[in-house]
């Protein structure tokens, strides 16, 4: 998995969160209640910046050329993100609308993302 492609996984993994967060005593939950929504947000990125610093490492020992392409094309990050939310909406009683919705909003993100990407 490329750069881009693990900041759209954690950046996916954050939005499933976020859409299943619940509140009590005044406080944002998710999952069984064990972690707040904040504390879950800082977690993900730490393994986030984690798995940066392995690619990171991984590319300095292994320097690729400059021309190697998309070694996955974004389609397939696409569905393994939302694979990802399928899991999570199974888990919490999301309806199919939701994983829609996810869609829809992820393949806006890598529109906006290759229009940025063009300017540069």
């Amino acid at each position: 998995m490329d750069r881009e492609q693990m900041e759209a996984f954690y950046e996916g993994m954050k939005a499933g969160i976020c859409r299943f967060a619940w509140w009590r005593d005044g406080r944002e939950f998710v999952g069984c209640g064990l972690l707040t929504l904040k504390e879950a947000l800082e977690e993900i990125e730490k393994m986030k910046s984690e798995a940066l610093k392995r690619i990171k490492k991984e590319n300095a020992l292994e320097p690729k050329p400059k021309n190697h392409g998309d070694s996955q094309p974004k389609e397939k990050c696409l569905r393994l993100l939302e694979k990802m939310w399928r899991h999570w909406a199974l888990q919490y009683e999301a309806d199919e609308t939701a994983i829609v919705e996810f869609r829809k909003d992820f393949e806006t993100y890598l529109k906006i993302h290759k229009t940025i990407e063009e300017t540069k």
